[in-house]
């Protein structure tokens, strides 16, 4: 998606602004039909309102926190550091909800972390970008870390929420943060150049293209944030992020 549409010459803010717009109506239609109605849904979300409020602010992290890195770090850092999102959910399952890891877990989430290890640190000591050193890449770095830790927070917050609450339904919070993601980075760019002919797709293609492309897009992005909204709930954090290491 994004590949494609930054060589048809967009604007990434614009990419990233309709990505999470047509998220926030999919995920949002999806947990509205499974409520009962919008008017359910919300009276669902005040079940657990610390929860749902919480769970918004840590997505909004993830999806600002990861994709400000990229601009500023190298990949391969901004990924070896959101990679260690299983490590973070280990230890915050352990000091918020008391959990001990079975030994299976402690081994794969070992033997995981040694082959991020060996994948991304070699490229990062050898490899340093020219286009991003100084305060920028500093700030990179804390922005992927700040992601991968928003993401670990995400699962211990749905887990929590699945022991204290579970009737409620956070998949809304998921809907809410993708709109306040949106927002902000319309916001960022002043509510301007947020059309796709306004923010640099090439004329000489057909508009319909970008369309199908971030809207395929955004639906696995909502598969991704519907999965995640009931899985931490049957399964412990580090192994819904050992799973979702198997991209890398």
């Amino acid at each position: 998606n994004l590949r494609f549409c930054t060589e048809a010459g967009v604007d990434s803010t614009c990419i990233l602004v309709w990505k999470m717009v047509f998220t926030c109506v999919l995920v949002g239609s999806f947990s509205a039909l499974r409520a009962g109605g919008a008017r359910a849904l919300l009276a669902n979300l005040g079940i657990a309102p610390c929860h749902t409020f919480a769970l918004v602010m840590c997505q909004m992290a993830v999806n600002l926190g990861f994709t400000l890195a990229l601009t500023l770090a190298s990949a391969a850092k901004v990924l070896l550091l959101l990679s260690l999102n299983p490590l973070w959910s280990a230890l915050l399952g352990s000091v918020a909800l008391k959990e001990v890891l079975p030994c299976r877990t402690v081994c794969a989430l070992s033997t995981a972390l040694l082959g991020i290890a060996l994948i991304y640190v070699p490229v990062i000591a050898t490899g340093r970008e020219a286009d991003a050193g100084g305060a920028d890449e500093s700030l990179g770095d804390a922005l992927a870390f700040t992601a991968g830790v928003g993401l670990a927070l995400s699962v211990t917050v749905i887990r929590c929420a699945s022991f204290r609450a579970p009737t409620a339904n956070l998949e809304g919070a998921s809907a809410l943060s993708a709109a306040c993601t949106a927002l902000v980075f319309c916001a960022a760019k002043r509510f301007t150049g947020i059309m796709p002919e306004d923010a640099g797709f090439d004329a000489g293609r057909p508009v319909w293209q970008f369309w199908l492309v971030i809207f395929a897009d955004a639906a696995c992005v909502s598969a991704l944030y519907v999965a995640l909204s009931w899985v931490p709930s049957r399964i412990p954090g580090p192994e819904v992020g050992l799973i979702m290491l198997l991209e890398v």
